[in-house]
């Protein structure tokens, strides 16, 4: 078995390519698209799409038996862009219906190295890659810890700012409370005041009242005692009479007194009663002031516990600050390794780069060495074939004018025609051996 065959054959296997000795050294079609069908399903391209003519080939496809020819010519056009870039430029679509034996290993040997070039380093990337997606999911999961803290954080201000507005509106409820308590106490001053003249008012026209029923007690005495002491005598009638109308006139005025006073209490008692319902009122007013101040003392009551928890909000929001600047610093550090990571990265892709430009720039300079050698060849090759031709025509003018000396001389004497039969076939022996060198040598180049 060939070394090279060998070696390509175990490399595609390595490569999990389908290969066998026998397809490597005598390739089919069906060899080749199956070869190049799980290269590109290995990088997962999809082969049904491939495999679907496109609008201007249904049209162009006047048989059914033409989908095959479309597959074939999709399917080259899908590897030769792949080619292109794995440094395969000359692979054309003979090499698929057509295949050649050392072109195959050629192209069988750069999609294997391929794959295991990506093998090789898919690993070491899922490696980082898993490592990257671990640190950008903590990356992620971060960001929304610090977005939550943030709403957090703002919509505690926003708390916190709606606490100060209402403690700031309690304050002037409180100070406008507090002046209006002020106003209250001051009323109450005077009505305490004024209540203290009223009730002295009140007594001395409850002392002036029982000094009148007294007196009233008296006078009806007075009048019993008249009433006893009334004579019958003319005389003594009438003194008397006059006497009891002095007595009476006296009575009236005592009595116009005793109404004018009456009237004078009655009026001072209208105005008690008033200023008692007045009392009555700032009464009400100073139960619904106690009510009043109980609910500004549960306000203060509120009002603390709102600075309490707006300072226990501010300790929060400082140690949440704290917590986001740490984790904002182990980003960074992190963010800095994934930076040197990439970096290191890059310089091994770049210095693979170079070396593969390199190579490519070695491989070009081989390459336009042999289409040189190719072309003196071909060169060469035209040459010989347009010696070949001439050549040709003289031996074929030889014949003829020896065959036709030999027609001639042949009827005269047997030993000259078996003479020149000799000549004949030994010149003819020469020509055949010259051409078939110059055939042999045409073929290996």
């Amino acid at each position: 078995m060939d070394v090279s065959i060998a070696k390509i054959h175990h490399t595609l296997l390595d490569a999990a390519l389908p290969s066998t000795i026998k397809d490597l050294k005598n390739p089919t079609e069906d060899y080749v698209v199956n070869l190049l069908t799980t290269f590109l399903t290995r990088f997962g391209i999809n082969m049904s799409l491939i495999d679907q003519p496109i609008p201007e080939q249904l049209g162009a496809m006047m048989y059914y038996e033409d989908s095959d020819v479309i597959n074939l010519i999709n399917l080259y056009v899908v590897v030769a862009q792949i080619s292109n870039k794995i440094f395969l430029h000359d692979f054309c679509l003979t090499d698929i219906t057509s295949p050649g034996q050392k072109r195959l290993r050629k192209q069988a040997k750069f999609l294997s190295n391929f794959v295991l070039y990506t093998m090789h380093k898919q690993s070491g990337y899922n490696d980082r890659m898993d490592e990257i997606q671990t640190i950008s999911k903590l990356l992620e999961d971060l960001k929304e810890r610090k977005t939550h803290v943030s709403e957090s954080i703002n919509n505690k201000v926003m708390h916190k700012a709606k606490q100060l507005s209402m403690i700031e509106k309690l304050e002037n409820d409180i100070e406008h409370m507090q002046s209006i308590t002020e106003k209250l106490n001051k009323q109450e001053m005077e009505f305490e005041i004024r209540k203290n003249n009223v009730d002295k008012e009140n007594q001395k026209a409850k002392e002036l009242c029982g000094s009148v029923k007294t007196t009233a007690g008296k006078l009806s005495k007075m009048i019993t005692e008249i009433q006893s002491e009334v004579v019958h005598s003319p005389k003594e009638y009438r003194s008397r009479l006059d006497e009891i109308e002095k007595q009476h006139k006296l009575k009236e005025e005592e009595r116009s007194t005793m109404q004018e006073a009456i009237q004078e209490k009655k009026q001072s008692i209208k105005l008690i009663g008033e200023k008692l319902n007045f009392v009555q009122k700032t009464s009400d007013d100073f139960r619904m002031l106690a009510d009043t101040y109980k609910e500004q003392k549960n306000k203060k009551t509120k009002r603390n516990n709102v600075i309490k928890e707006i300072d226990s909000l501010n300790n929060i929001w400082s140690e949440s600050k704290t917590k986001l600047a740490m984790h904002k610093d182990k980003i960074d550090i992190e963010k800095n390794e994934l930076q040197t990571y990439n970096e290191e990265d890059m310089v091994l892709l770049c210095n693979l780069y170079s070396q593969l430009l390199s190579d490519k720039k070695i491989q070009k300079t081989k390459l336009d060495k042999a289409q040189d050698c190719l072309n003196e060849k071909c060169l060469e090759k035209n040459k010989l074939q347009t010696d070949i031709k001439k050549i040709e025509e003289e031996t074929r003018t030889f014949i003829n004018s020896c065959q036709e000396s030999y027609d001639n001389e042949l009827a005269n004497v047997s030993y000259i025609g078996d003479f020149y039969r000799s000549i004949y076939n030994y010149t003819l022996l020469n020509y055949i051996l010259k051409y078939y060198t110059n055939y042999i040598r045409l073929i290996k180049l």
